[in-house]
């Protein structure tokens, strides 16, 4: 069999339909490189020692190509599930795989200026996608949920709370919370749509606008929102409405992940003093913005949960709040 069947066939096995498309890219990627080398047949691939010195001369021409570090480890990570090469922080394996430290200054999407791009800015004033920026503006949604949104619909989550049901990412359907002051316009925005109608035409996405600058704004307003509920002693009823959300979208159908991730969860929930401490990058860039180190891991959390579809607060705090 050929390289790449040999490494696609081992890279797909238990990954779930959303990642399949990117993973067969990635492989693909991976192979065409190898061929390069001379490298058609896995046998010719050697040791574990060999494998690891083709990956690292891989991640050399990545970087010469400029790909950041995010997405070198996007490339590289079904390549080394395929040669059996475990993941980073889950085995020794990983030793000897020079990957590029991804770190939260590397990353540049929603962070650039709108100012920058004379086209984003006009759009953003544009009348033209008022409902595209109410939208952000309210569900601080990445610009692929939009395209894909075919219906947005008002109801109450497990915990009684007025949320839109959106397609996020992945094709998952998500709870979002609505914040009250943002009722009105949300169903506005949700009135007269049903069926397979898509909400915001195809005319209405070809913009510019900085979404995701949205969503960031959207986090950091909800992370204030959610210090100030904990401060008024709403820190007990919040914890408990995590743990309802949680189970309603984990249905323990993997016993052994799924304990690990609830045990991981409730640590988020109860342990580090309730504080989340930024390290490395994020805390030179917030002492140098005149910004606090130290956040409310709770307030994280709900922001995190109820918003957002996370379930971890290291990817809201590096993506959204810094």
């Amino acid at each position: 069999m050929s390289l790449l069947y040999d490494i696609r066939t081992k890279a797909l096995e238990g990954v779930a339909d959303k990642s399949v498309k990117n993973y067969k890219m990635w492989t693909a990627y991976f192979c065409d490189f190898a061929r390069e080398q001379g490298i058609t047949k896995t046998k010719q691939l050697g040791n574990i020692e060999e494998k690891k010195a083709l990956i690292n001369k891989y991640i050399e021409k990545l970087e010469s190509e400029g790909k950041s570090p995010s997405t070198i480890h996007s490339y590289i990570s079904p390549i080394c599930k395929a040669l059996e090469i475990t993941s980073p922080g889950k085995g020794r394996a990983w030793d000897g795989i020079e990957k590029p430290k991804r770190t939260s200054i590397s990353i540049s999407k929603g962070r650039m200026p709108d100012l920058v791009n004379p086209r984003a800015q006009k759009d953003l004033n544009n009348p033209k996608f008022e409902r595209v920026r109410t939208g952000a503006e309210i569900l601080g949604l990445r610009r692929g949920e939009f395209k894909k949104v075919v219906s947005i619909r008002l109801e109450k989550d497990i915990c009684g709370y007025d949320c839109a049901v959106v397609r996020g990412k992945g094709g998952k359907i998500q709870h979002q919370r609505i914040m009250p002051e943002d009722l009105p316009r949300m169903k506005d925005l949700a009135a007269g749509f049903s069926g397979k109608q898509r909400i915001f035409s195809e005319e209405e996405m070809k913009n510019k606008i900085n979404l995701h600058s949205f969503r960031r704004e959207h986090a950091q307003k909800l992370y204030k929102y959610y210090v100030e509920q904990i401060k008024n002693g709403k820190g007990d009823q919040l914890r408990s409405e995590l743990r309802a959300t949680w189970k309603a979208y984990h249905p323990q159908n993997r016993p052994k992940q799924d304990a690990a991730a609830w045990k991981q969860f409730e640590k988020d929930l109860t342990g580090y003093n309730g504080i989340y401490k930024l390290r490395g990058d994020n805390m030179d860039r917030a002492r140098q913005a005149g910004l606090n180190p130290v956040l409310d891991r709770l307030a994280i959390m709900c922001v995190s949960v109820f918003h957002l579809a996370h379930w971890r607060p290291d990817v809201t705090v590096t993506n959204y709040m810094m």
